[in-house]
């Protein structure tokens, strides 16, 4: 991939222009509107909290900025590129000498990301902005972004837009960054670029169905084997508890669950693991894919489990772990009444393209309430988007 090169570039052809700020002839971007389409906005500053300018208006997580000389705020202010009908308030202000002006942008769950921003400077501020991106949170590059100069030197607000689509790098990436470095005018001793209303919109990334098991055969040998599995090695095991002289184990019973079948499949079987019982572990490798999410329909009998406790292992089941789910504990539903329960792992970067992910489910009362009881599963989906 290549360097950094346009920024060292325009500056040495440029410098002899930073006093009249004239640009010679060659390829900048023109002001745009963002075009969006079907978009979703998933990072937006419109800087109108003066006292709190680096927390986004609105994130998916994990939006930041940061300025590596000094910013501050402005009133003047322009409602181009505002969402929301956000009224005018105070804008970015970032003033010379100039550094860098570093977005960090996740794109977890998106694709076809489309970066823009409203920008005027003053007359002594730079003139020039020179966009590049990260995919690794370190270095910055403009491959695929051409022309990516923009000539800012108007006093008047204007919008940029940049379509990242067709670098798919730039999809579902936690350490997506964009960077705007600044020339012509930007050593000034005087002088700002004023920055309002920056937006990123993306399109929802499709999730793929990774494992299934409806548990609609009647084989039990089969039980634990997935209905259908797109990466190797996926299974179903069991920590089962001796109380008296009694052994849990599974088997399968009629259900009415509907609830996140896949495949147009109809209600049929489903697991029921039986008391006495520790745990339940799901091995789901995730070999190719991020953004994991574990889903199930689930009730029990009046004896059965009255609380499950969900953990996770990024090493094999060696280490179970709850960091980063949100609610990890839930009591099923009564039988015949399923609820369906996911779980949302994909701002857990270790489940990702992991050949070693396991998903444990712990019965809290287990091995009470004794030799009886039951706790039902069904329709147990792994899905996560491709890599």
């Amino acid at each position: 991939m290549k360097k950094l090169y346009p920024l060292a570039l325009a500056i040495l052809l440029f410098a002899s222009c930073s006093k009249d700020r004239d640009f010679p002839s060659g390829s900048f971007k023109s002001p745009a509107a963002p075009v969006v389409g079907t978009r979703q906005l998933i990072h937006y500053w419109n800087f109108n909290n003066s006292s709190d300018l680096v927390t986004p208006t609105f994130t998916i997580g994990g939006g930041t900025w940061n300025y590596s000389a000094i910013s501050d705020v402005v009133t003047d202010t322009t409602t181009l590129n505002a969402r929301n009908g956000d009224a005018a308030g105070t804008a970015l202000r970032l003033r010379n000498p100039a550094g860098s002006f570093t977005l960090t942008v996740p794109t977890n769950g998106y694709q076809n990301i489309i970066f823009s921003y409203a920008v005027k400077s003053t007359s002594s501020g730079a003139a020039m902005n020179v966009v590049s991106y990260s995919i690794d949170g370190t270095n910055f590059i403009t491959d695929g972004l051409q022309p990516n100069l923009n000539n800012v030197s108007s006093t008047e607000w204007n919008v940029y837009s940049y379509n990242f689509s067709n670098i798919t790098k730039a999809n579902n990436n936690a350490s997506f960054k964009i960077r705007i470095d600044f020339a012509i005018g930007s050593n000034n001793t005087s002088g700002n670029d004023r920055f309002d209303n920056i937006t990123v919109d993306a399109d929802v990334s499709p999730s793929v169905l990774m494992h299934y098991w409806n548990f609609n055969s009647s084989d039990t040998s089969k039980t634990t084997t997935p209905t259908t599995s797109i990466v190797t090695g996926a299974g179903l095991s069991f920590d089962f508890a001796t109380v008296a002289t009694v052994t849990g184990y599974y088997d399968t019973v009629t259900s009415t669950a509907t609830q996140n079948a896949r495949n147009g499949d109809a209600a049929g079987l489903s697991l029921r693991v039986r008391n006495p019982v520790n745990s339940m572990t799901i091995k789901a490798p995730t070999t190719g894919y991020q953004n994991i999410s574990v889903s199930y329909a689930v009730d029990r009998t009046s004896k059965g489990a009255a609380t499950n406790a969900v953990y996770y292992s990024v090493d094999g089941g060696v280490n179970f772990i709850n960091s980063g789910i949100t609610a990890s504990n839930y009591a099923p539903s009564l039988d015949p009444s399923y609820t369906l329960e996911k779980f949302d792992l994909s701002t857990i970067p270790a489940v990702n393209n992991n050949p070693n992910f396991q998903f444990k489910i712990v019965f809290s009362n287990a091995p009470a309430p004794g030799t009886s009881g039951n706790n039902r599963f069904d329709n147990l989906t792994v899905d996560g988007i491709k890599l």
